[in-house]
């Protein structure tokens, strides 16, 4: 007996091993294919250089809301050793293969005691779950903060529907959620607050205490970043679900109606409506053999996150939504179709366990043939919406090394910091990168740079947008068109503090030919130029226009070499202090200290810190 044990141990890999690891690892890498050689990606939001700094959010700072905590702090830390751009594909490739192994078991589980799950099935949930052109196109683009919770929800949906009856495990389950930001937050608690209301409510005033403070890490410094600064964001009108007809919401189930329909990958067609009304069928059929334990909650999240998702496409339901968002949610379901997360959640396994079902019930009945094209068919839909993504995420990601002259840049402007204007003028543009395609990128300067980037946060999607809400962009912003039209903006850019400006050779470069004489030319490619701002004084001056050295200590610590009142080039917001004076606006949206003896400091950075580090030490 012992030694039979032995030998089943030593039977490696297993059928489960290699159906729920090795097959997705497998799936990821011919999905990823040429975005796992050496290089850069830029694709729309996702921009993944070698080097990050860490978020200014983390330390509570502004302008720019921190979308990208907890989960980009420690990548940001780890790229000074390690490439973020390794550790990001490494990402893009977990993100895949622990939905896979995620879902597989989920289903088992769902199933429990009212059906026999066989492999194959438990490879279907995952298969539909994990290559739907829903988790394709938010990995193309860059949504770690969609696709991270994605692939936690199914190793934690067991503690979630019973959320009260081991807050621990609650804490952690929504903390792991929360990892990436406000979406995978915001998913935590909907799905303890529906568990609750439909499901056991043991202890739930205490579990939902628990999903709230799990948050801290981007609630306290997301909060305390909204309250110090001036941002204007585009609302949810500006991101309606692709789905204006009755195919359009039948394509839903099968992962579609991105927004930007250009980036979604799976198409739009007819055929793959048909895969969704398909697979919903099968999920309809599947839904009774839930455990009780799951069946109320997953068809009351999966019928919610279908209605969020298709709201904005709904007459007489999207003003609703879009109200609730702006007025009661603060934007974060901006873009409902996020929300989608929570139906495919239910669709996955209830479509697996339905084909399972519908085949031993035909088997039975002598009808083979049938059964068993029955049980294929929702993989074979899943392989079918999955195929477009192959090699490059549907060719939307190949990695490309930058040009020499992009280092270059970057290493003079590490070597002589100061304040980056970014050219081009626009939040979004197309950009080549060396040999590379012409792709629809987020301006990539301020993540490639680091340190202190002035550009446009305008994405074009609404009137007088500020995504950042950096108070010097509209004084930047007519410099901007001063210099277009052909100016001498030297002085405008200096007395704002710039230092540097760095001109990608892109879109609308004829605006930028002109260029200043009291500009001076640095650094020069076919890819990218380097200016120096010749009027530039100092990070800090004094009000007589001398310069002053600043000792920094962190992003939200400093002293200066003199006691006079000061304007620092940094963007204003609420909460510095010289001492225990508070610091004022410039015209120009700068930084002005009054005259005093004591260090320059920012309030929000204590709470900040103790709101991160306190729930990750508890986590």
């Amino acid at each position: 007996m012992r030694d039979r044990a032995c030998r089943r141990a030593l039977q490696f890999p297993s059928r489960q091993f290699v159906a729920e690891w090795l097959l997705p690892t497998c799936v990821a890498v011919a999905l990823l294919g040429p975005a796992l050689r050496p290089g850069v990606l830029f694709n729309l939001d996702l921009i993944l250089p070698a080097r990050l700094d860490t978020p200014t959010g983390f330390w509570g700072l502004g302008p720019e809301l921190p979308r990208r905590l907890p989960l980009w702090v420690p990548i940001s830390w780890l790229s000074n050793v390690l490439s973020a751009t390794v550790v990001g594909k490494a990402l893009m490739v977990v993100l895949f293969v622990l939905p896979w192994a995620g879902m597989s078991r989920l289903t088992r589980r769902i199933a429990a005691g009212h059906l026999e799950i066989g492999l194959l099935a438990a490879t279907t949930a995952a298969a539909i779950y994990t290559v739907s052109p829903f988790v394709l196109t938010r990995s193309a683009v860059g949504h770690f903060n969609v696709t991270v919770p994605y692939a936690v929800l199914p190793w934690v949906l067991p503690v979630l529907v019973r959320p009260g009856r081991r807050l621990s495990l609650t804490f952690l389950a929504c903390f792991a959620l929360g990892s990436a930001g406000h979406f995978g937050g915001s998913v935590a608690v909907t799905v303890i607050a529906v568990s609750i209301i439909v499901g056991r409510r043991e202890r739930w005033a205490s579990a939902m205490l628990v999903a709230v403070a799990a948050q801290a890490p981007w609630l306290v410094p997301g909060l305390l970043v909204a309250a110090t600064t001036d941002i204007n964001m585009a609302s949810g009108a500006a991101f309606p679900t692709a789905a204006s007809s009755l195919a359009g919401l039948a394509r839903l189930s099968a992962g579609g109606g991105f927004w930007n329909t250009y980036f979604q990958i799976g198409g739009s067609g007819f055929v793959v409506a048909v895969c969704g009304v398909t697979l919903l069928l099968f999920a309809v059929y599947g839904t009774p053999l839930f455990a009780q334990e799951y069946r109320i909650p997953l068809v009351a999240l999966g019928a919610l996150g279908w209605l969020i998702s298709a709201s904005t496409a709904i007459r007489g339901v999207g003003p609703v939504f879009l109200w609730i968002n702006a007025n009661l949610l603060g934007g974060i379901w901006r873009e409902g179709h996020r929300m989608l997360t929570l139906h495919l959640l239910w669709l996955a396994p209830a479509a697996a366990i339905g084909a399972q079902r519908a085949f031993d019930e035909l088997t039975r009945r002598r009808l083979g043939a049938v059964a068993g094209t029955l049980l294929l068919t929702p993989i074979a839909i899943a392989a079918l919406l999955g195929v477009p993504g192959l090699w490059g995420l549907g060719g939307q990601l190949s990695a490309e090394r930058l040009p020499p002259a992009w280092s270059a840049v970057r290493d003079r402007i590490d070597h002589e910091p100061g304040t980056v204007l970014a050219l081009p003028w626009y939040q979004y543009f197309n950009l080549g990168v060396g040999d590379g395609p012409i792709r629809r990128v987020l301006n990539p300067l301020p993540l490639y740079l680091g340190g202190d980037v002035l550009s446009s946060s305008d994405n074009g999607l609404q009137p007088d947008v500020s995504e950042v809400g950096d108070p010097r962009e509209r004084a930047a912003s007519e410099l901007v068109d001063r210099l277009v039209a052909g100016d001498v903006v030297a002085s405008g850019l200096a007395r704002l503090g710039v230092r540097w400006v760095v001109v990608l050779k892109t879109v609308g470069l004829d605006d930028y030919r002109r260029r200043d004489p009291e500009l001076r030319l640095v650094i020069d490619s076919d890819e990218i130029a380097l200016f120096a701002v010749t009027g530039w004084v100092a990070e800090a001056i004094t009000t007589e226009g001398n310069a002053a050295t600043l000792t920094g200590y962190g992003p939200a610590l400093a002293t200066a070499s003199t006691t006079k009142s000061l304007t620092v080039a940094w963007p204003a917001a609420d909460g510095w202090y010289r001492g225990m004076t508070s610091a004022s606006a410039t015209a120009d949206g700068l930084l002005r200290f009054p005259a005093a003896d004591g260090p320059i400091w920012n309030v929000t950075t204590i709470p900040s810190l103790v709101g991160q580090l306190v729930p990750t030490g508890f986590a």
